[in-house]
């Protein structure tokens, strides 16, 4: 919710779950995939994809970053805060 609020205008705000930390290698390849469709920004084990307006609706990986991330699997960042929600401290 942080990174949403701190970028208004999103069109698509996702967020990847992966098995593992990015090395540094992968790191800056998910930095270079920055454009003026948007960026990832990756905390620990979680790389959130922020999509701005004009960016290709139904494309699978609009930034391209996708492939640097190893394993994992991405929800809409709506569905994760629900998640969080309900998950017990």
């Amino acid at each position: 919710a942080r990174l949403s609020a701190e970028n208004p205008g999103l069109a698509r705000h996702y967020v990847y779950l992966l098995k593992d930390e990015l090395d540094t290698a992968q790191l800056e390849a998910v930095a270079a995939a920055a454009s003026d469709r948007g960026r990832m920004v990756v905390h620990g084990r979680a790389a959130h994809a922020l999509l701005e307006p004009g960016y290709e609706d139904g494309v699978v990986d609009p930034l391209g970053a996708a492939k640097h991330l190893g394993v994992g699997t991405n929800r809409n960042a709506t569905v994760i805060a629900k998640l969080a929600a309900l998950w017990p401290a």
